[in-house]
């Protein structure tokens, strides 16, 4: 996952209720540690400084578009987007020059704009945020040691588990600012953090229903769409919590809370409870694959009752304290007819009322309060609860064995900040509750942890020096992975060594230019051994200087170039469309071919890669063919090796590029 770094400022007018207030959300902003998600090498990049800014916004940008000359922190701040996204190298320094410029006219020539010509307005703006990172390869360049045509791309050791936290909201009082953040925060202890990204395709949001089905997270829906709107119905789905692929839509509700996503008997399900006096859509939906949605049954509750709780700068309420998965059922707790009620089905299909949310022991009213962000935790084989009673600031926990007889865990003298919206979860074989809002301080801005969920321990959080850190949000995403993905293992490459060919002096079908055989090995790198997905290759072809005096490429003539891997073709192309030249005339160029779909190469496994073409008989005499392996692309930052080298020589000297065949054609 690609990492991205999005900023937006959006100005929000708070629904009208109790009072009417105005909300300016942006995302909390610094520059991430160096974690690649395209094929690039990191650089150093130094953290910006200062507080947190005033982002940037479309509407702001229709009344003073940026362009060369500008200056400021609005200038960094576009900067530091394009940098991120690959289009911008040198300094993100605020001043808007020829090199901020050309890399805005590359993007707006990519999105096919009316105009390139290198002003940011609202248009421009707009279509940078929603870019795709810019796709690179890692060019195989000259040694740098012995044997090392590219080395430590960047080495990312396997995490044998990790606590991520992402997205979310933060009011920051100071600021009288209301952050809807996109930033991902991990650890592998609980205590030392560390900021994996500062943006990701989803973009800012929050209350987003989150499932982990095996060795995947799936993200549903939520606050806010990226493109504009308050209802999100995107879902994604993630290894490691940093990279994330789109998967589809929800259906499409009404509100971005009172449901709850859950996987049962190999399904996604959506339980909804929105009010439908409030013009809500309740009922119950399933799929397979998170693609297309079923509607299985309509919900037999009425969701009217509800808890509310606000900050400073905005309202939150709910219907609903979440769904959860007991043995052969489904359970979802909600308001109905005035009261908090247990549900159970087997099918989705036909629900049963459990009764009343009460105290097993003796019947009373736990008086708990909902969240907008529902989510109950397995621990021990129980399902556990912790929140707020209603009302006040005493924090309640509660558990179940059987998912209808709950008991109470412990109440007001339980250690951990009273409040609601928190993100609970299960990581070192403990609950965590990690940041939320109460009524009486606004974020909570801690992080706990339980054994038992009664004796809570308060984490001294370490690696964070800035805000919003993990803990100061609320209705955010978070969740454990026990073994989480590792950086792919080394990758080494060798060509086919074969003597000279002579061709016939005719025209050229279906000739091999280059054998390579590319090795999945570790070494002594033991830490690093995922798998390597390539993508792209790049090649060179041997310039050649006609008796015209003009310098031409031996891949100009080409034609009906295929790649094989294998000798199973993965990619091909018609010609290539160049440049094959730099400006200077003098320095050739690499051609890219992208495969049709990824090749996975598996630590320990070696692939043969195979250039062919047709290329017509040369009009000079002694016309030589050769040809270069001289870049490889792969596809995210996990499947990039963290060592790319050579063991082939020619006299004694380590090459600085994988040639090919060298092909002469006969004189005529």
């Amino acid at each position: 996952m690609k990492k991205l770094t999005i900023f937006f400022v959006f100005i929000v007018f708070v629904w009208f209720g109790v009072q009417q207030a105005q909300a300016v959300v942006g995302t909390a902003q610094n520059v991430p540690p160096c974690v690649p998600t395209v094929i690039k090498p990191c650089n150093n990049l130094t953290s910006l400084e200062g507080s947190l800014p005033v982002l940037l916004s479309p509407t702001i940008l229709a009344k003073k578009p940026l362009r060369q000359g500008s200056t400021g922190l609005a200038v960094k701040e576009l900067q530091q987007i394009l940098h991120d996204k690959g289009y911008l190298k040198g300094p993100i320094d605020g001043k808007f020059g020829l090199n901020t410029t050309k890399a805005v006219k590359e993007i707006q020539k990519l999105m096919k704009l009316k105009k390139i010509d290198g002003i940011v307005g609202s248009e421009t703006m707009s279509n940078i945020q929603n870019s795709e990172e810019k796709e690179e390869t890692i060019e195989i360049v000259s040694k740098n040691s012995k044997d090392k045509l590219f080395k430590d791309y960047s080495c990312k050791e396997s995490k044998e588990g990790k606590l991520s936290i992402w997205t979310g909201e933060t009011y920051d009082k100071a600021k009288n600012y209301l952050y809807r953040l996109s930033d991902v925060w991990s650890t592998t202890d609980g205590t030392n953090w560390e900021k994996e990204a500062s943006a990701t395709k989803m973009g800012e949001g929050s209350e987003r229903m989150i499932v982990k089905v095996k060795d995947t997270v799936y993200s549903f829906g939520g606050k806010y769409k990226p493109t504009g709107g308050d209802f999100d119905t995107a879902i994604y789905k993630s290894t490691d919590m940093v990279n994330w692929t789109y998967v589809g839509e929800t259906p499409n509700f009404s509100r971005y809370f009172d449901k709850s996503a859950i996987y049962f008997g190999g399904k996604f399900w959506l339980i909804s409870s929105e009010e439908t006096t409030g013009g809500g859509v309740m009922g119950i939906w399933n799929s397979s694959t998170g693609e297309k949605w079923t509607k299985v049954a309509d919900a037999p509750w009425d969701g009217l009752k509800k808890n509310s709780v606000s900050n400073e700068k905005s309202g939150y309420d709910s219907n609903s304290l979440g769904a959860y998965v007991i043995g052969s059922k489904m359970f979802y707790l909600v308001y109905d007819r005035g009261t908090m009620t247990i549900f159970s089905s087997s099918d989705g299909k036909k629900w049963t009322n459990e009764g009343a949310l009460v105290n097993s022991k003796d019947n009373s009213d736990f008086n708990i309060g909902t969240n907008t962000n529902p989510s109950p935790v397995i621990y021990n084989g129980k399902v556990w609860i912790m929140s707020t009673v209603v009302g006040t600031s005493d924090p309640v926990v509660i558990n179940t064995s059987n998912g209808k007889s709950w008991n109470l865990v412990s109440s007001s003298k339980t250690s951990f900040a009273p409040g609601y919206y928190s993100s609970d979860v299960v990581f070192q074989n403990k609950l965590w509750k990690i940041g939320g809002m109460n009524n009486a301080s606004g974020n909570d801005n801690t992080i706990y942890s339980s054994d038992d969920g009664i004796e809570w321990k308060k984490i001294e959080v370490k690696g964070v020096s800035e805000f919003p850190g993990p803990a100061d949000r609320y209705l955010a995403g978070a969740m454990s992975m026990e073994n989480i993905k590792t950086k792919a293992t080394d990758l080494k490459i060798e060509r086919e060594q074969n003597s000279t060919s002579y061709l016939t002096g005719n025209d050229e079908t279906g000739t091999t230019l280059g054998k390579w055989q590319l090795f999945a090995e570790p070494g002594k790198n033991t830490k690093n051994t995922g798998d390597i997905v390539i993508s792209t290759l790049s090649f060179l072809g041997t310039d050649y200087k006609s008796s015209l005096g003009n310098e031409f490429s031996t891949l100009e003539s080409l034609s009906n170039i295929k790649i094989y891997i294998n000798d199973v073709e993965v990619g091909s192309i018609s010609k290539f469309s160049g440049p094959f030249y730099d400006k200077s005339g003098k320095t050739a160029l690499t051609q890219t071919i992208t495969l049709d779909k990824p090749f996975t190469i598996k630590n320990g496994e070696n692939a043969w890669v195979k250039l062919v073409a047709d290329f017509p008989a040369p009009k000079f005499k002694n016309y030589e063919m050769r040809t270069w392996l001289a870049g490889v692309g792969f596809e995210d930052a996990y499947s990039t090796p963290c060592n790319l080298y050579s063991e082939d020589y020619n006299g004694g000297q380590y090459i600085s590029k994988m040639p090919g065949r060298n092909l002469y054609f006969k004189n005529k």
